[in-house]
């Protein structure tokens, strides 16, 4: 790993990196934590300001970040820079208007408005219209028109948008550090009735199992489509969510699935990744993974 800012390579001040993304937030942010005795060796403390570039290398030489410095703090220890890269554009933002045609089109329309270029747009087919008003955000106008199957990021400078789920990883023993794991049943819908106008049923759903096993937790919905696939949409099960410290790999991703049988924490399937973590500390790199799924 190489680490510069304003052009400085920082490895010998760096007391640690991280590296972290999740799917509610396009942009990757890195947490720079210098060494202030070392730091005042390698460069003068008004060299770092805000707005200053920042560059990640990663062991054979690829970008693995740049963005540029948001924030600034210092102690009489430590001086720790936070960084974004260009997806702060999507959050930061705020657009207004009508956005209407393809989920393409709208991705285009939204990175023009924002001066991104475009880069791999995996989204699906159709035609929608989106009225953006006050308090709605570039990447809330994005999430809509592509749907939550798709990751969203900034990739190379340019707006990409991925099918989730295309890279999955098999989460081997002996790489696992640490590992935590809950499960939530609180929220669940194990049967859905949807009504049409007068109020009479248009369509229900059920699971049968875990209506044995629970008891009834029903929700019921006003026809919108087909009430069928409406009421199969409705359920939900169990909530899942884990997380994994593991050595670090870069290839992990968010959107990306990953598996794993560890059935001691109630996790023994392929989850996707919603955040996901890389750090760097006194020569140790992890990689802390998070997931959510139903069972």
């Amino acid at each position: 790993m190489k680490l510069y800012a304003n052009g400085i390579l920082l490895n010998a001040a760096a007391q640690s990196v991280t590296l972290e993304k999740s799917r509610g937030d396009a942009a990757v942010t890195p947490t720079v934590v210098l060494l202030t005795a070392a730091a005042d060796r390698y460069f003068p403390k008004e060299s770092l300001a805000l707005g200053d570039a920042v560059r990640l290398l990663g062991d054979a030489g690829e970008e693995v970040f740049l963005g540029a410095v948001q924030a600034v703090s210092r102690n009489v220890e430590t001086v720790t820079l936070i960084a974004c890269d260009r997806g702060l554009y999507l959050t930061a933002n705020e657009l207004s208007g009508v956005f209407a045609g393809s989920p393409e089109g709208i991705c285009r329309a939204v990175a023009m408005r924002l001066s991104l270029p475009v880069g791999t747009l995996e989204v699906p087919a159709g035609w929608k219209r989106l009225v953006a008003g006050a308090g709605v955000r570039a990447f809330d106008i994005l999430r809509q028109a592509v749907g939550e199957e798709r990751e969203i990021s900034i990739q190379n400078g340019a707006l990409t948008v991925t099918k989730a789920g295309q890279e999955r990883f098999v989460i081997a023993e002996e790489t696992v550090l640490a590992s935590r794991g809950t499960a939530d049943a609180r929220q669940m819908v194990n049967r859905c009735a949807v009504i049409d106008r007068r109020g009479a049923a248009a369509a229900t759903a059920q699971n049968t199992t875990d209506l044995a096993r629970f008891g009834l937790r029903q929700r019921v919905l006003g026809k919108s489509g087909d009430a069928a696939a409406q009421a199969q949409g409705g359920l939900r099960g169990r909530i899942l969510r884990g997380e994994l410290t593991v050595r670090g790999d870069l290839r992990y991703r968010c959107g990306a699935m990953v598996e794993l049988h560890r059935k001691e924490f109630g996790l023994d399937g392929a989850y996707p990744l919603t955040a996901v973590k890389h750090r760097w500390e006194r020569g140790l790199f992890t990689t802390e993974l998070i997931w959510e799924g139903e069972a």
